[in-house]
């Protein structure tokens, strides 16, 4: 039903919620992630995801640190984002099964210098236990 009343061909996770008749989906086509939410048979995007992302290098040297090789290893539907900073950069790996309110909690964070050598990483969830989603 998502990818027909979206047009897109692609896999498609749907996950249901605590409610009759409810639940959450992420649509992944070649070059985007699609979030939203199915009510009855009301269809909802929340979110588009583009699947290319800037910061080239920066993003293939984070794939050599531990953390985001581990990350990758069973992470399903992956999407990552580069930030540069002043001091640096900031690459995030997120498995987007586990979306909830506009947020993607679980992954990979890791920090860069200018010389792109690891200042930091940090794999797991970043919200709080009583916090959507319940996994």
């Amino acid at each position: 039903m998502v990818r027909i009343q979206l047009g897109l061909e692609g896999i498609c996770h749907v996950v249901p919620s605590l409610h009759w008749f409810r639940w959450q989906f992420v649509l992944e086509s070649s070059d985007a992630f699609y979030t939203g939410n199915v009510y009855s048979k009301e269809l909802t995007v929340k979110d588009i995801y583009a699947k290319h992302t800037e910061g080239g290098m920066a993003v293939e040297v984070t794939r050599a640190v531990d953390g985001v090789r581990t990350f990758l290893h069973f992470a399903q539907r992956v999407h990552v984002t580069c930030t540069e900073r002043q001091d640096g950069y900031e690459v995030r790996w997120r498995d987007m099964r586990f979306w909830h309110n506009h947020k993607l909690p679980f992954g990979v964070d890791v920090t860069l210098d200018r010389d792109l050598k690891v200042v930091s990483q940090t794999l797991g969830w970043r919200k709080k236990a009583w916090d959507p989603p319940y996994v």
